[in-house]
């Protein structure tokens, strides 16, 4: 479903379709590595800001560890080729755990 939304929000943005399918595809990886260390009952929340050069997307989900997306990992290094830009956040939770966010970006081909 997310894939779906991030899909129809990058056609929205204006992005060509090569464009479309990295930040589909970046969107899944993000999520596939935040769901599989989240806490429990945790809910991954996504959000585009599309500006008239550029689409933003922050992904965020409580997750058990600080480690997570594991920046050494094959699927790290798809997201960084995929995107402009691409950062992670961690900030501990008072019960324990962590609220991860990463956030990346896309330039729209601007002729």
């Amino acid at each position: 479903m997310l894939r779906a939304v991030a899909e129809t929000v990058a056609i929205l943005a204006d992005l060509t379709l090569d464009h479309v399918s990295d930040v589909k595809l970046a969107v899944d990886e993000i999520c596939s590595a935040l769901v599989t260390k989240a806490a429990v009952d945790a809910d991954v929340v996504c959000r585009f800001d599309a500006t008239a050069t550029v689409l933003g997307v922050h992904v965020s989900a409580d997750t058990t560890t600080d480690r997570v997306p594991d920046e050494r990992g094959f699927g790290w290094h798809v997201v960084r080729t995929l995107t402009d830009t691409v950062s992670v956040t961690h900030e501990p939770l008072r019960n324990g755990g962590f609220h991860t966010t990463v956030a990346f970006s896309k330039a729209r081909d601007v002729t």
